[in-house]
């Protein structure tokens, strides 16, 4: 089978609707590094991170070993699927269908696709409980009385698991395994009994909306209030957000998104028209979570209570961001008036009371200075060490950018120290080292089709510059004809991402083409790309013309004038004009 069995179209679209990221994330530990992600690379032994992944680009990249290609690609070289079955398993995830004439009887990951199956039965199964169960107008009261809808309810699939140990266990007895893989039952003694009884059962679900597991609330008081599923094959609550399907239903694109503390907070926020919302697991933050929303959004607002334990969260959220954070994101705090948290407050003090908290919500960098200083009494000499003893290593943890030097910047009054002496305070003995990392490295020559390619694959828009591309085939580059294929591919389909231009041309092709995506530009400016990419460009149409040129004159040279009709000399005069202009 081969990429061209499977209508090309098809494959666009499929690579199209995968995240490359969250695709390799779930085998192989990927950190922030600027606008890509680094990992050790799966395919050859190292100790230096080498294997990139780029959200935007939609493909990996090894410096290492030049292990590289879409999704489609990575699955067959690490889960060693035939192109079939990576096209099948996308197909899955994605929830379309290959045509049946393509689609072969190769069953992956069946466990996991019953798994998610069994949840949504279950979750279905505690929907109807909350309609049908003895206790129902109990628990619909309940949440009357925290003022949630029908109309909210259903849209989160809320539901209610009933009291009695084996409500669950005798309706799916036949899949008992199945319940135990996922967390939803609990063996003790040889025996078996429901997880969740009596409580509030909210679904969490992933951005496709399959069920991962469950979060219970107890109606009455008890201990524990909230009660979530085990850590399952499905399941790691350190990554999951709840209400993150439910607000991806409501926007398609996030000025920001607001990360409460609880399942109930969402819902009412929700219910309340604020729907950029989602809530941890009951735990702190973690960078995994923190990842994803900024691949959603600029900016993360994290709303705490205004007590000293919402203080102390807030802290430790924000120091969970700090490797995280560059210049392009956003990370800002509200804290709460005491004795509320979001459900109350937008329940009493209603949406705009609520939005404005947002609007007027605590930069990170004003929480990060009022927090050091809060510590030290910086009138005296001692204090100012302090601060930056407490700096350092905070600092330290922050990409180099804006936002580093603008915290150094506000810490400075407080120090009393010049800018090259704090620096060399919070950075001892790396000043000058710092100065020369920045210095852009050298990637090597290029011959000018190969920068050209460059430049277009990580910056496709600049393809709207380019005219007349068929001229250049008469150059003697050796990826002159490549260049010419991917100008065309781009006017015809300029939305493509390198992961889907990848899968147009055969292996060989593909290695070349994403080892040219990720060598490094040395340009951050959009006008720098522009100005470098037209220039060589326009480069190239001159060797055009001087090879053109060239071709005529060797008519001349060998005196053969015969061989010379009107439109050669028309030309002949044509090409001198423009190698004068040049």
């Amino acid at each position: 089978m081969s990429y061209q069995t499977i209508p090309q179209h098809f494959i666009d679209d499929l690579i199209a609707r995968t995240d490359i990221v969250e695709l390799i994330e779930a085998r192989v530990p990927l950190k922030s590094a600027g606008h890509n992600l680094k990992g050790l690379c799966p395919f050859h032994q190292e100790k230096s991170s080498s294997f990139t992944v780029s959200q935007t680009k939609q493909f990996y990249y090894c410096f290492g070993c030049h292990a590289s290609g879409n999704a489609i690609g990575f699955l067959m070289a690490y889960d060693r699927f035939s192109f079939i079955e990576a096209v099948e398993y996308l197909a899955k995830q994605q929830g379309v269908s290959l045509p049946k004439e393509y689609s072969s009887n190769t069953t992956y990951e069946k466990s996991n696709v019953d798994h998610y199956d069994l949840l949504k039965e279950v979750m279905q199964f505690y929907c109807q409980q909350l309609k049908h169960h003895p206790q129902k107008e109990r628990v619909v009261q309940y949440l009357k009385d925290r003022g949630l809808t029908g109309e909210i309810c259903k849209q989160f699939a809320i539901g209610y698991s009933p009291s009695e140990w084996d409500s669950l266990l005798k309706k799916f007895n036949p899949k008992r395994s199945e319940l135990l893989a996922t967390g939803m039952l609990i063996e003790k003694n040889n025996s078996h009994y429901d997880r969740f009884r009596d409580r509030i059962m909210f679904p969490i679900r992933d951005k496709r909306g399959r069920v991962l597991g469950f979060g219970g609330r107890i109606l009455d008081k008890g201990e524990p209030k909230y009660l979530n599923s085990p850590e399952t094959a499905l399941f790691h609550k350190g990554s999951e957000l709840y209400g993150l399907y439910e607000a991806m239903q409501a926007k398609r694109q996030f000025d920001y998104m607001v990360v409460v503390e609880g399942y109930m907070d969402v819902v009412a926020l929700a219910q309340y028209g604020i729907t950029t919302t989602v809530a941890t697991m009951g735990t702190a933050l973690t960078p995994k979570q923190l990842t994803r929303l900024f691949r959603l959004t600029p900016e993360v607002i994290l709303c705490f209570d205004g007590d000293d334990a919402g203080r102390d969260a807030a802290w430790r959220a924000l120091e969970t961001s700090l490797p995280l954070l560059s210049d392009e994101y956003s990370l800002k705090f509200i804290f709460l008036p005491n004795r509320y948290d979001p459900d109350s407050f937008v329940r009493e003090l209603g949406k705009d009371a609520f939005l404005q908290l947002i609007k007027k919500a605590t930069p990170f960098s004003e929480v990060f200075i009022k927090h050091l200083l809060a510590q030290v009494d910086t009138s005296y000499v001692s204090g100012q060490a302090r601060l930056v003893s407490l700096a350092s290593p905070l600092l330290a943890q922050l990409p180099q950018g804006v936002l580093r030097e603008m915290l150094i910047e506000q810490l400075m009054p407080y120090t009393r120290l010049n800018r090259a002496r704090l620096l060399e305070a919070i950075f001892p003995g790396q000043v000058n080292t710092r100065k020369i990392a920045r210095a852009p490295a050298k990637t090597g020559g290029l011959s000018p089709v190969d920068r050209a390619l460059c430049l277009l694959l990580q910056r496709t828009e600049v393809v709207g510059l380019v005219n007349k591309i068929e001229e250049l085939q008469v150059l003697p580059y050796a990826n002159t004809g490549l260049l010419i294929e991917l100008v065309h591919l781009l006017q015809a389909q300029p939305s493509l991402s390198i992961g889907a231009l990848l899968a147009h041309w055969p292996e060989a092709v593909q290695q070349e083409l994403a080892a040219l995506a990720a060598k490094p530009l040395l340009l951050t400016e959009d006008d720098a790309i522009v100005r470098e990419f037209t220039d060589i460009v326009n480069k190239l149409h001159q060797e055009v013309t001087q090879v053109q040129l060239g071709h005529l004159l060797a008519k001349i040279r060998r005196d053969d004038l015969s061989e010379l009709n009107p439109a050669d000399r028309s030309k002949i005069h044509e090409l001198l004009r423009k190698d004068e202009e040049v």
